[in-house]
């Protein structure tokens, strides 16, 4: 039973896109992880109620953040995690090694010390691919030892979904519970629509109607 006050941590936070789709939806999202420097003061700017960690994810103690956050273990309900995703880009040509890819594991550390209802990871379309897969498989595995329930790596474009962009996200949900399923699409082509009893593709012109207008450096 999902407890009464939702909660989140975020992982690989960036600037907070996740956490403030997560605050959108009734979490309060009580800390975050973000190496960047840069990237890491945007967040404070997005998020200021939120405790911040800028540091390197492997120098974190979890259960730190249980007792800074006044949290026990198995109280959160989820635990949010978007690893760097250039090095599971297919844009990524380059052939080196990249170390960020073990960065995923993580979530294993955190998960064990954390124990949240749910597990949320979303990463590119690559982590299905060759190599990047071994990392994946690792993962689920650790991730089941642990208890969780998980669904199957499933690749969901955001305008699917409503987002006036074509963005494809692997997404890969566990649960302690039950078994969770991925939510049904809301929006397809303007072809398939009618027959499907579905939205439209949202368009960028659709998203911006209403919007004032700025001048150069607003």
């Amino acid at each position: 039973m999902i407890s009464k006050t939702l909660t989140m941590i975020d992982l690989f936070c960036g600037s907070g896109g996740v956490t403030q789709g997560f605050k959108n939806a009734g979490f309060r999202v009580l800390a975050a992880i973000e190496i960047d420097p840069v990237v890491a003061s945007s967040y404070r700017a997005n998020h200021p109620e939120v405790r911040l960690y800028a540091k390197d994810i492997r120098w974190i103690d979890p259960k730190l953040i249980l007792r800074q956050c006044r949290i026990q273990a198995g109280s959160l309900t989820v635990l949010s995690v978007c690893a760097p995703c250039q090095p599971f880009s297919t844009h990524n040509r380059s052939g080196i090694l990249d170390n960020r890819t073990r960065l995923l594991l993580q979530t294993i550390r955190f998960a064990e010390a954390i124990q949240p209802e749910f597990v949320f990871v979303e990463n590119v379309p690559g982590l299905l691919k060759g190599k990047n897969k071994q990392i994946l498989d690792v993962l689920i595995r650790r991730l089941k030892n642990l208890g969780y329930k998980l669904t199957t790596p499933t690749t969901v474009d955001a305008a699917d979904y409503g987002v006036p962009q074509h963005r494809e996200r692997v997404i890969l949900l566990g649960s302690k519970r039950r078994f969770v399923t991925m939510p049904e699409t809301t929006h397809t082509s303007p072809t398939c629509a009618p027959q499907l009893g579905k939205l439209v593709w949202r368009t960028v012109q659709e998203a911006f109607d209403g919007l004032s207008l700025l001048e150069a450096g607003e």
